[in-house]
């Protein structure tokens, strides 16, 4: 039986029946491992200081892990339940008298936090539940101890000064022990480190295209290469750093490229082989059990360029085709090839894995988001949601829901 990680929780007391338990917690929500055999079809109801989580599981979940189906409030006939508020800190991204360095390599980037947070909190509202916006800053926990505890931190941060510091932000939420939307600092980390995330795709056997990183722009470049390639900054998302000169035809030109790209954004540059076929967005959410969600291929009306830059992102000067018209093996494939990164990778909550077909036509891992963008009627993942059904509010509330969800230890 695999353990089941109970994010939320810490020192329990059970009492049980034959067809149940009961988890009554007893302090300060830190993580412990439940490791004890559950009857089929039995009931655990745990008590928060906000709130009251009902967790069924049954023989064929237990397999996989454990889920929960929602955050009630137990009235007196336990067949009825009612959908109980929660406390939830809202934590994101400066997007007010942002530094001129920030806006001149993502000049979108604060409207797009700013309406970002306008809708989650939005949608948290509609269902209930208290929202408390908070900027991430140096004062980030210090901010949130001085409040009431919240149920729920959900974390928009892309970080404090910039993407890299996005998984410092993780990390310091992580010392509060409060459930957080997302992924552990772990995977955020390997996320903004491109080149250790394609080495441990390549060390899976899982297809990723030929890769270097650079330092500097005096660094040697592999012979191999086949030409075109790209070239990108390694701790970047968003599309940020990718323009038409990222697509590099020749040596002679790419050294020219990377001392342009390493003096504008002051970080490493990862090159890698251009892939040249039709591209993908996967999106992904859940722990214990994923729900992958349908599939989208960016259709790129320039077909010279055939990439997509920061500008085409921006302006959405593509197409965008939900879900994509492939055959079914080739669904399958990249929807296990998609399930597999999200394992390896250690992924919580939700994510979303851009995927490209070589030159043969066989799926290939590009880049894994580990924050997707959650701007309405804009980001990828909003989009893909919609294709299953999920309106803009749905999908923010399915999030909360997943948030407090046990993981099982892989």
């Amino acid at each position: 039986m695999p353990a089941v990680l109970l994010r939320t929780f810490t020192s329990f007391a059970t009492t049980e029946t034959t067809s149940s338990a009961r988890l009554k917690v007893k302090s300060d929500y830190k993580r412990e491992i439940l490791e004890k055999g559950i009857f089929d079809s039995s009931i655990i109801a745990i008590d928060l200081p906000h709130l009251t989580l009902r967790v069924t599981f049954s023989t064929s979940v237990l397999s996989l892990g454990a889920s929960i189906t929602g955050c009630y409030n137990e009235k007196k006939d336990e067949n009825t339940m009612e959908a109980l508020a929660m406390h939830i800190v809202l934590v994101h991204s400066k997007y007010e008298n942002v530094e001129e360095a920030r806006t001149t390599v993502d000049p979108m980037g604060a409207n797009r936090m700013a309406t970002t947070v306008k809708a989650v909190k939005d949608a948290l509202e509609v269902s209930g539940h208290e929202v408390i916006p908070v900027e991430a800053d140096y004062q980030l926990l210090s901010k949130i101890k001085k409040m009431k505890t919240p149920d729920l931190i959900f974390n928009l941060s892309t970080g404090i000064s910039d993407k890299r510091s996005q998984a410092n932000v993780v990390g310091m939420l992580e010392m509060l022990h409060i459930p957080v939307l997302g992924s552990r600092l772990t995977t955020h980390v390997l996320g903004l480190h491109k080149e250790i995330t394609k080495s441990l795709l390549y060390a899976y056997n899982v297809r990723t295209a030929r890769y270097q990183l650079v330092e500097d722009e005096n660094a040697p470049i592999r012979k191999d290469f086949i030409y075109p390639v790209i070239v990108k900054p390694e701790h970047e998302g968003s599309g940020i750093g990718i323009t038409a000169s990222s697509k590099v035809d020749t040596p002679e030109k790419l050294r020219k490229i990377i001392m342009e790209k390493i003096a504008l954004h002051k970080q490493e540059l990862l090159i890698e082989e251009y892939l040249p076929g039709r591209e993908f967005t996967v999106g992904v959410m859940g722990n214990a059990h994923l729900e992958i969600l349908p599939i989208k291929e960016t259709v790129f009306l320039d077909e010279d360029l055939k990439m997509l830059t920061y500008d085409l992102k921006m302006e959405n000067d593509v197409m965008n085709k939900i879900p994509a018209d492939i055959p079914e093996k080739l669904e399958d494939e990249i929807k296990s090839m998609v399930e597999k990164t999200y394992r390896i990778l250690r992924c919580q909550d939700f994510a979303r894995i851009d995927i490209r077909l070589d030159a043969e036509g066989k799926p290939t891992v590009m880049e894994l988001n580990t924050y997707p963008g959650l701007v309405p009627d804009f980001s990828f993942f909003p989009m893909l949601a919609e294709a299953a059904g999920y309106s803009y509010a749905e999908l923010i509330n399915r999030l909360v829901e997943i948030a407090l969800e046990p993981v099982v230890i892989q």
